[in-house]
């Protein structure tokens, strides 16, 4: 069968488009976008990285999955995923205020994601270090007489925090 040079053009031209339309996850670099607190995201930018804030209601959820959940002093190390690849994705996370009362006592931690629109299939990774100081001093305002182990209930985990004065 002899093909036309247009063909081949037109073939070439189409096979590079979808080698392009996403990138694999060797090739995306998806890092946490940090965001002031005056509009619907909860995360304000730090030296170190993020902070925690209480959630708003406003905060995007987009779908992700916790891969791992640390806590180091006072910082939450978290490693996320996502489906994407094609778009720069933004991160957060922020608390449900009030405490459940039980043993340690609970709050509700919500990671925030926009996609931004992002319909590729690839995962993506992003590592976050989230500063916990805000949560920890409404907590020790909470408990004055009694601090101890807080229970941060992250979708599908909890992890232990203690928060020291």
């Amino acid at each position: 069968m002899h093909r036309t040079p247009t063909a081949l053009l037109i073939l070439l031209a189409a096979l590079t488009g979808l080698a392009t339309a996403c990138k694999t996850p060797e090739d995306t670099t998806t890092t946490a976008t940090h965001a002031s607190t005056d509009n619907a995201n909860t995360v304000k930018e730090t030296p170190t990285g993020m902070r925690i804030a209480p959630c708003t209601g406003a905060e995007k959820r987009d779908d992700l999955f916790i891969k791992s959940a640390t806590i180091d002093g006072d910082t939450l190390r978290l490693d996320v995923g996502a489906g994407g690849g094609c778009a720069e994705h933004t991160f957060g996370l922020c608390w449900k205020e009030g405490f459940a009362e039980s043993k340690p006592p609970r709050v509700g931690v919500i990671v925030t994601h926009d996609a931004h629109g992002d319909t590729c299939e690839a995962i993506i990774s992003q590592h976050l270090d989230v500063d916990l100081t805000p949560l920890k001093r409404t907590y020790l305002a909470a408990y004055p007489n009694t601090p101890g182990r807080l229970s941060l209930d992250l979708p599908g985990r909890a992890v232990l925090y203690t928060p020291a004065p």
